[in-house]
């Protein structure tokens, strides 16, 4: 029988323990407890602490363990002001955004950024241009966007966000791009179609926007601040889902596939192509994902809509690292 090295180019390296953060990929054979092991790449969703305030469509951004919540709304049109902060383990309650409403949301915790959004019903002329930011304690109102919209696709930092699409004050969706530097918004390449309610990720320079209404789609753009290029269609065609990531790294999750029906389905983006991920243990949409850039996939959703409407306050964190697994050699 040939050797290891010699089909594959390199030898099985012999540890007394076993390495303390492994490669995905990675081998070896633990002479301690005579094992061969390997470090395959392992993705899975875990439960983590329930929002103080279960809710929709609000501002989300951050990180698993540093996370933020702003504003939203409870079905149909009670509009919430609250900010809540996840620290991994549980949120709690900060201080207030100056107008409640539905919006979209970026940033980290400690800096992040509402923009845009609705305090009315559909079509009403709550429809909003206010931006308001966050230091990590208080709220205060940055330069408004251009045209007054809902349901934008968003992701960024505090200084450096994109909102794409949306609904305007008559119900119709836009194609309308607006970039933020942390003071103004100014206006960037509008997207190839009017489109609103998708999922986003990435930074203004390498973004990333994903599905969305006005149809269901499963369309992917990717831009680089200066144009729009077609990425690899979606699985499945949703709006309202969540999303976090960079452009060549993300997670699509959760979602609507049409008036009635709620997904539990996840999704990940490699820069070309989608596939499966592990599904979220409990379908729904309109929940507010880590829309923030995250430099990898380890991240979370909370809140949404169940199946007719009923308020969701749950959190589920993505993970997807390289996790030890013993060989059977027998």
């Amino acid at each position: 029988m040939a050797k290891y090295k010699a089909e594959h180019g390199f030898q099985i390296k012999h540890v007394s323990s076993d390495p303390p953060s492994p490669i995905t990929g990675e081998i070896w054979y633990n002479t301690t407890t005579q094992t061969l092991k390997v470090a395959p790449q392992i993705a899975s969703w875990s439960a983590g602490g329930n929002l103080n305030t279960g809710r929709q469509g609000g501002g989300n951004a951050g990180t698993q363990t540093a996370g933020i919540l702003m504003a939203g709304k409870i079905y149909p049109n009670v509009f919430q002001d609250a900010t809540e902060e996840y620290n991994g383990t549980s949120w709690s309650e900060q201080n207030d955004v100056t107008t409640a409403r539905n919006t979209s949301g970026a940033g980290t915790q400690t800096a992040g950024i509402i923009f845009g959004g609705t305090n009315g019903a559909p079509g009403s002329t709550g429809v909003q241009t206010a931006t308001e930011e966050y230091d990590g304690t208080n709220w205060t109102n940055g330069g408004a966007l251009s045209t007054a919209r809902l349901n934008l696709y968003g992701a960024g930092l505090q200084t450096a966000v994109f909102g794409a699409g949306g609904i305007i004050s008559t119900n119709t969706s836009v194609t309308n791009v607006e970039e933020y530097d942390g003071s103004s918004w100014t206006s960037g390449t509008a997207i190839p179609a009017a489109q609103n309610g998708g999922g986003s990720a990435g930074l203004p320079s390498a973004r990333l926007i994903f599905g969305g209404y006005s149809p269901y789609s499963n369309v992917t753009l990717e831009g680089d601040g200066e144009g729009w290029t077609a990425g690899g269609n979606m699985i499945q065609a949703r709006g309202v889902m969540a999303g976090f990531g960079s452009q060549t790294d993300a997670i699509a999750a959760g979602g609507s596939v049409n008036p009635n029906a709620n997904s539990a389905l996840a999704e990940g983006y490699d820069g070309t192509s989608w596939s499966t991920r592990p599904s979220l243990a409990t379908a729904r949409m309109s929940f507010a994902p880590s829309g923030s850039y995250n430099t990898t996939t380890d991240g979370y959703v909370t809140g949404g809509s169940l199946q007719g409407n009923p308020m969701s306050s749950a959190t589920e964190e993505y993970t997807d690292v390289a996790t030890v697994r013993s060989v059977d050699t027998s």
